[in-house]
């Protein structure tokens, strides 16, 4: 069978996945070396995209997985970049697992790597992947979050609101110790 687009390598791997439904994470990690972190996450986002395109859910949940624990031990924004530019490179739509994944991670445990310039730059160069974060903090509730000033004198003050009934707001000041309500007019 002659294989035009995929990979025959990352086509074998789901092909034999159909057949056992086994997710081997030895066999990618025997093809590309252990400790490659650039090949193994190449790798298993070639399985995903292969998996996407048959149509294979079964195989999308293991294979996001194991991106998301090889993606928890990297610490390099060189790396980072190259897994977002791979997978962003190719992906047309947001909130795929692996996309998912690599927002997630990148939010959770790569907090340096989100207050770069880099990272403004991979926003801005692929869109899908500026929707996955959003989608990644609105699921967090960070859109509920505002900046105001306080009473008691501190400047500028982040808050998580609670709007109640009547449409106030309250929000907690640790400055004052104490709860406090706004107009929803006066968040700046």
């Amino acid at each position: 069978m002659e294989l035009h687009e995929d990979d025959p390598e990352h086509f074998e791997f789901v092909l034999k996945f159909i057949y056992t439904l086994n997710y081997d994470v030895n066999a990618i990690e025997t093809a590309v070396g252990k400790d490659e972190k650039h090949e193994i996450v190449q790798y298993i986002l070639g399985v995903y995209r292969v998996a996407d395109k048959y149509d294979i859910g079964r195989l999308l949940g293991p294979a996001a997985a194991h991106l998301h624990k090889v993606l928890n031990t990297i610490t390099e924004d060189s790396t980072l970049e190259f897994v977002v530019q791979h997978h962003y490179g190719s992906c047309s739509a947001p909130g795929h697992a692996a996309g998912n994944t690599i927002a997630s991670t990148i939010i959770d445990t790569c907090r340096k790597f989100v207050r770069t310039q880099a990272f403004r730059t991979l926003l801005a160069k692929f869109p899908v992947f500026a929707s996955d974060i959003a989608l990644c903090y609105h699921e967090q509730g960070m859109f509920s979050i505002r900046r105001f000033k306080c009473k008691c004198g501190r400047k500028e003050l982040v808050a998580d609101p609670k709007v109640n009934e009547d449409a106030s707001v309250r929000w907690y000041c640790v400055t004052c110790n104490q709860w406090q309500g706004i107009e929803v007019d006066d968040w700046k």
